[in-house]
């Protein structure tokens, strides 16, 4: 038995529920990540960087799940891969919170400068992958385990290969640094910043995303600088728990607002209300069909009662019909064809002899600010904003 295998076998294998808990945030992360990023035909990139950020935080809590039991001794090849994805973490986030703004296709092409530093970094680290096995082990003991007398580690040339990743607390920092400005800058530039940190409860979801994101660059530089003063790894540990109980919460609120909840799994309100209408609920294709062929939704008139009377449905089974398969009412079924449909026309090149008003016209609205609310609470800003936006695309 050679030297190095001897202190492998010196090292108790960890099995506690801070290591389960780790384990399992880590694989619960993946799983996310990869339902966001194969998600079919999205609106825009921000479900393939928020699927990747997911992706590379759980990659990473494995990692520390294979440092907390020891377990890396005996995947050796893998210690320090982490580094490459924490640096790739800043620019993902960067990249959701500009993506959960601007409406465009995942391009990769368009990005990848961002993703440089990591990537020179990944460089770097090939140069330790393809050092011996003996020096792996002798360089992971020499950082972790101290205390053990063991021969220090030789590199194969006349190069540290872990002298560059000695400094990944400073790389990181660096990161973060770059682009929590990168961030509040675009927030001022589109003029989001009194959006994002408004008080109160934040309904749309772009919004919410854009917040936590901006609290997640905050934590992660606060930690990253405490971590660049002190060796403990115990703070290591602590983020992969802190990680974990994110991961679930976003699981719990993912299964909480899914279709899970529908009415064809649990009873709703028109199912206990002693009416009888199993045989009056309409098949939602059909309403929506009928609004899409005539252009309903663009009407002034563009009521229940008359919905209701051009299908030949009575008002409230047309009603339940839309509330319990698509959880909406009504009004907002009819503002979310709008929207969409103002979204295009806004920076349709051809109508550009409408202003924002006559468009809002043009889609049934009888006033600029009641399309102004409703355009703003289904995309997070105004028109105006919106049309800047687009331009930059």
């Amino acid at each position: 038995m050679s030297n190095y295998e001897d202190y492998i076998s010196s090292i108790v294998i960890k099995s506690d529920w801070i290591a389960y808990c780790i384990f399992f945030g880590g694989l619960l992360a993946i799983m996310v990540g990869v339902t966001l990023f194969s998600k079919k035909n999205p609106l825009s990139d921000i479900t393939k960087y928020l699927g990747t950020l997911f992706i590379f935080i759980g990659l990473i809590n494995l990692d520390l799940w294979l440092f907390y039991t020891n377990l890396m001794l005996h995947y050796i090849y893998l210690n320090n891969c982490s580094d490459f994805l924490i640096l790739c973490i800043p620019p993902l986030m960067y990249l959701v919170l500009k993506s959960s703004y601007k409406e465009r296709r995942f391009n990769f092409k368009q990005d990848w400068k961002h993703f440089l530093f990591p990537i020179l970094f990944l460089c770097n680290h090939m140069l330790y992958v393809l050092q011996p096995k003996q020096f792996r082990i002798l360089a992971y003991l020499k950082y972790n385990y101290p205390n053990i007398e063991a021969p220090p580690p030789v590199p194969a040339f006349n190069f540290d290969p872990l002298y560059i990743a000695s400094l990944n607390s400073i790389w990181i920092a660096l990161s973060l640094l770059i682009y929590s400005f990168l961030s509040f800058k675009y927030l001022q530039k589109h003029d989001l910043i009194s959006q994002v940190f408004s008080k109160g409860n934040i309904q749309n979801k772009q919004l919410l995303i854009r917040r936590n994101l901006l609290w997640g660059i905050f934590m992660l530089l606060v930690f990253t600088i405490i971590k660049s003063i002190t060796t403990a790894d115990t703070l290591d540990y602590i983020l992969g728990l802190a990680i974990s109980i994110f991961v679930i919460s976003t699981v719990i609120f993912m299964i909480h607002n899914s279709k899970l909840f529908e009415r064809k799994w649990i009873a709703d309100k028109y199912e206990t209300s002693g009416k009888k209408t199993d045989h009056k609920f309409q098949d939602i294709k059909v309403i929506k069909d009928y609004l899409v062929e005539s252009k309903f939704y663009k009407r002034k008139d563009a009521t229940l009662k008359n919905l209701s009377s051009e299908l030949k449905i009575p008002s409230n089974y047309l009603s339940q019909s839309i509330n319990s398969q698509l959880n909406i009412n009504f009004n907002q079924l009819i503002n979310e064809y709008r929207i969409k449909d103002s979204k295009k026309m806004l920076i349709d090149p051809s109508l550009s002899h409408l202003n924002i008003e006559g468009i809002a016209y043009e889609l049934g609205y009888k006033s600029k600010s009641t399309f102004y609310a409703a355009f703003k609470k289904h995309t997070g800003v105004t028109p105006k904003i919106f049309i800047s936006s687009q331009s930059e695309v």
